[in-house]
């Protein structure tokens, strides 16, 4: 009987496959030290893209935070939110920040959604999206 090696495949149960997987991750690492991100491990060991927000994003961020934050007890709740927003857009908007679904928003979490956006002008449109939604317009 003549073994022949693996094939050279995208497919997920080839020893190719993990070596195309490596390449492609050390592609994407090098790209994102270049760009001053780096990665690190939440509690449960995975990986979780870390950006180093600059000074003005998270002033920009503290504003709105601080803006929203009414009762200035450090948390954003609903009804802060519904307040400013519609209920509809509140529901949104919990979704999105509210990262470990306690109902309420504490600066930490709030900057570390933030802190995870890898695109540049995505996280620039985010940050102009919510000065508007909350009419913080300069």
């Amino acid at each position: 009987m003549i073994r022949r090696p693996p094939r050279s495949t995208l497919s997920s149960s080839s020893a190719a496959s993990d070596v195309y997987k490596r390449q492609y991750q050390r592609r994407v690492r090098g790209a994102r030290a270049e760009m001053g991100c780096t990665e690190s491990k939440d509690k449960d060991e995975t990986k979780v893209f870390k950006r180093d927000l600059t000074e003005t994003q998270s002033t920009q961020l503290q504003t709105v935070f601080e803006h929203v934050d009414t009762d200035e007890d450090g948390k954003i709740t609903h009804a802060e939110v519904l307040s400013k927003l519609s209920k509809p857009e509140t529901e949104a908007f919990f979704k999105k920040y509210d990262r470990n679904m306690d109902a309420m928003i504490d600066m930490q979490e709030w900057l570390g959604y933030f802190e995870s956006v890898e695109d540049d002008q995505e996280l620039k449109d985010l940050i102009a999206d919510l000065e508007f939604d909350f009419a913080m317009q300069k």
